[in-house]
């Protein structure tokens, strides 16, 4: 299951208001201080991704994140996208992490 909410697609197409929409890919991200988190971002489908289209945007996700994941759920509260699925996101790893989540 792929579930892109009201509030997000409206902010989607605010962000492609008056461009050409190019698919939106969920992938997992590691950041700073060994912290997973999924995100996205903007790229082309390829031959290992499940491709979505919601309400005219396309949404690629590589199947075997996707077979962990599932369901996905994107939504936009405040002033963010927050994607919640059933990957359990460790914390974060090393000693140090300033508040910008960067080692010291």
């Amino acid at each position: 299951m792929f579930d892109v909410t009201e509030a997000a697609q409206q902010k989607i197409k605010e962000f492609f208001q008056g461009s050409k929409a190019r698919p939106i890919r969920l992938s997992l991200n590691t950041a700073g201080c060994g912290r997973s988190a999924l995100v996205l971002g903007l790229d082309e489908a390829t031959k290992d991704d499940e491709v979505f289209d919601v309400n005219g945007f396309q949404f690629v996700a590589n199947k075997e994140l996707l077979s962990e994941a599932q369901p996905v759920t994107i939504d936009f509260r405040g002033a963010v996208f927050e994607i919640t699925s059933s990957i359990k996101m460790p914390p974060g790893g090393c000693e140090g992490c300033d508040s910008a989540g960067t080692c010291g």
